[in-house]
């Protein structure tokens, strides 16, 4: 397989693979990178805003990008009986009743998680440094203080009726669920004021210009790949 084969594994996959595998594709990268410095982009925005169309738009850009998200589904996976164990529960589903309805117990459970979940995320920027940037999905980016871990911070905005439409129709939401689900979150507008970048995602903006401004600025128009 030639170097640039090995860099283009599957993000998801290559996480899981052995940790030997995983130091060989550092190493290659760090080879290849030379003095060039990756940049490190978080995308974030509230529920509804559609962060996941977003990703899909960069995606097809050839940007390697990371879902948080799913990270914590791996780990979460990884660590299901350290878990069940700690709270003392009988399976994953009383583990997801309990943190569902305790905050202090979800906090617990986010802070066991969360150092194996950044670790992951370190070894994707590891994996992947030969690149001009990479982009990780990162909803509650703000809310735990991991904007730290990145050079930039773009965040998909959009107004509040097309935010409940949106959820309404595509998640089946109901309103005080939405109202609820927003309440737990920094509000939109706080996070569209601390970003770098804003796209603005309602029904007339024409997201997939603003992508492709975007990723000129940082010239990476010319690296779409098929």
């Amino acid at each position: 397989m030639s170097v640039k084969g090995k860099l283009v594994l599957d993000v998801e996959n290559v996480l899981k693979r052995n940790k030997s595998m995983e130091e060989e594709l550092v190493i290659v990268a760090i080879v290849r990178n030379g003095n060039k410095r990756m940049k490190k982009i978080a995308v974030t925005g509230s529920i509804g805003s559609g962060k996941s169309y977003i990703i899909r738009c960069i995606k097809a850009y050839g940007v390697f990008v990371l879902d948080l998200d799913e990270v914590a589904k791996i780990v979460r996976k990884e660590q299901e009986s350290v878990l069940i164990d700690h709270f003392h529960v009988s399976d994953k589903k009383g583990l997801a009743q309990l943190v569902f309805s305790d905050a202090k117990k979800r906090e617990q459970l986010e802070n066991m998680l969360y150092p194996m979940m950044i670790e992951k995320m370190k070894r994707f920027f590891q994996l992947h440094e030969s690149e001009k940037l990479v982009v990780c999905e990162v909803p509650l980016l703000f809310e735990k203080g991991w904007e730290c871990y990145f050079d930039e911070v773009w965040c998909v905005y959009c107004d509040q009726n097309t935010c409940f439409q949106r959820l309404i129709q595509n998640r089946n939401m109901k309103t005080e669920e939405i109202k609820a689900r927003l309440s737990m979150q920094m509000s939109a507008e706080e996070k569209r004021d601390r970003s770098d970048k804003i796209i603005y995602n309602n029904e007339d903006d024409n997201v997939e210009e603003q992508i492709k401004k975007i990723l000129a600025e940082e010239e990476f128009d010319d690296q779409k790949r098929k």
